[in-house]
């Protein structure tokens, strides 16, 4: 029989390392991150098409509605909601404490005197965890058992898991808001749709395990 020219795998190389060895050393690892990065990868992309495919609820009703701060549409959306009915009483979460009730009410066009009779102002909260704990006293304060929650749509699957661990009780509906820039049908063309789109999942991963740990 003619040599093949290679090596069983137990003959040793140059240094003294057989090729399995070298294997294990080295192959095995990166087979182990490379399988890492696939399930983030594919985690991510799932996070993704569930954020930018997210529905908007026909006809939602609850006791209260809960609008977090940090895009300019979410507050206009949740005085939409509390003018056609679906809740008896607002609560703004995370406002920033020189800001009052005529300010928001000039900004969204909505009547001052709707918001005296209706919109209560939280201007402790400075995350999602603390509008989570903030809008739980409320809640436990008024004795609600349903809440719509108004946030922007990639923002949804992060505050509601904060609501859930707050008032794991309590029916929570959630009101996605669309973001120009996290759109179902371009946010993968533009740097500002991946950027937004990857920090809100490490945040929401986070969270997570922040969570699960607690």
């Amino acid at each position: 029989m003619e040599p093949t020219g290679r090596l069983p795998a137990s003959a040793p190389l140059a240094n003294g390392e057989t090729p399995r060895a070298r294997l294990r050393r080295y192959g095995l690892p990166a087979l182990a991150i490379a399988g890492l990065a696939l399930a983030v990868g594919l985690s991510f992309f799932s996070f993704a098409r569930t954020v930018t495919g997210a529905q908007i609820p026909s006809r939602p009703a609850a006791d209260a509605i809960v609008v977090l701060t940090g895009d300019a549409h979410r507050i206009g959306v949740g005085m939409d909601l509390l003018q056609a009915g679906a809740a008896g009483r607002l609560l703004i979460s995370g406002v920033h404490e020189a800001t009052t009730r005529a300010a928001i009410a000039s900004v969204t066009g909505d009547p001052l005197r709707f918001f005296s009779c209706c919109v209560d102002l939280d201007h402790v909260a400075m995350n999602t965890r603390g509008n989570a704990e903030e809008a739980g006293r409320w809640v436990e304060a008024n004795a609600y058992g349903s809440l719509i929650v108004v946030t922007s749509a990639y923002h949804m699957p992060r505050a509601l898991a904060e609501f859930r661990a707050v008032m794991p009780q309590a029916e929570l509906i959630g009101y996605p808001v669309v973001s120009e820039v996290a759109r179902a049908d371009n946010w993968w063309q533009s740097g500002a749709g991946w950027r937004l789109l990857v920090s809100e999942y490490l945040k929401y991963q986070y969270a997570r395990l922040r969570l699960a740990l607690s």
